[in-house]
């Protein structure tokens, strides 16, 4: 009987301490594992912005919990060898969440993480950051009656490339969303004909990512010479302007081709990581970096 007066009363302890210990996962934002950066992506540019964080005095990731890659609970450089490994095929992905999905750390140690957005939930039709009947309500006015959608990507719940009355009963169906959404949010691995701009918001954008490939190369000047000089076409013209001064011009390349060599600045804002700029004389029809499925009439939820 002491025996089992003992056994309970370990229990009870047991339950005690789980209900009112802290939860780290409850505590720590959404997150990406490997997106040492905080663009919504794990590339070559996260074991970059690691090692210049720990060697060069570089910015501290707005996530310490994301830029622990190998999920040891330290950051160091073999955080940045763990994201090129696996960048390169010769080696694991991050372990979930991430490297195509973000979501609280189910293993969570002493790392912080600040908040940070993630790309996109789908389903989130009024941009509100949560996918629920508003958005259904938000695709039929948009069908309807006339109504605005700010992302017609994330309006499109079933993921079918058009947004019909299927969309809103889809955002209806419990666990019916493919993911990003509802409950996760990440870049849409779908990309279709719907384009996203934003919730109408100001252009988003990284400055001098004129090939839209979420990195600055070579190939970037390439294509402002391009658009300067024959037929080429870039989507987001405020990336072109690589100086930040309000034109867009034969400097501009060679601007970026002095930074990609180390013999010049690096471009203003927004640069490296994709933001806002509310400042742009130039159109952003193309490039965009947050992205909510669902989000129909653009408030950030679906």
């Amino acid at each position: 009987m002491q025996t089992h007066r003992s056994l309970r009363s370990a229990l009870l302890c047991t339950l005690l301490l789980a209900l009112f210990a802290p939860s780290f996962s409850a505590a720590q934002s959404w997150f990406r594992r490997g997106d040492a950066g905080g663009d919504g992506r794990v590339d070559v540019d996260d074991a970059i912005f690691i090692d210049t964080y720990l060697f060069l005095g570089g910015p501290a990731p707005q996530c310490f919990d994301a830029a622990d890659a190998n999920d040891d609970d330290n950051i160091n450089n073999l955080d940045a060898i763990y994201i090129l490994n696996w960048v390169n095929g010769t080696g694991p992905a991050p372990l979930t969440p991430g490297p195509l999905q973000c979501g609280p750390d189910p293993s969570a140690g002493t790392l912080t993480c600040a908040t940070y957005s993630c790309d996109f939930i789908r389903g989130d039709a009024d941009g509100n950051g949560t996918v629920d009947a508003l958005d259904a309500t938000a695709v039929n006015n948009y069908l309807f009656v006339g109504g605005t959608l700010g992302c017609l990507d994330a309006a499109d719940a079933n993921d079918d490339g058009v947004i019909s009355q299927a969309d809103a009963v889809q955002i209806l169906t419990p666990g019916g969303l493919p993911l990003p959404g509802p409950l996760t949010c990440g870049p849409d691995y779908t990309r279709d004909t719907l384009d996203c701009q934003i919730y109408a918001g100001p252009p988003v954008y990284i400055r001098g990512d004129a090939d839209n490939d979420g990195i600055l190369t070579t190939n970037d000047s390439a294509v402002i010479l391009a658009y300067l000089f024959t037929t080429g076409r870039i989507g987001c013209l405020a990336t072109a302007d690589v100086d930040g001064n309000g034109t867009i011009n034969q400097p501009d390349a060679i601007y970026l081709g002095n930074f990609l060599t180390a013999t010049g600045p690096a471009p203003p804002a927004p640069f490296p990581i994709c933001a806002y700029d509310a400042t742009t004389p130039f159109s952003c029809d193309q490039k965009q970096c947050a992205f909510i499925r669902g989000d129909a009439d653009g408030n950030g939820q679906v």
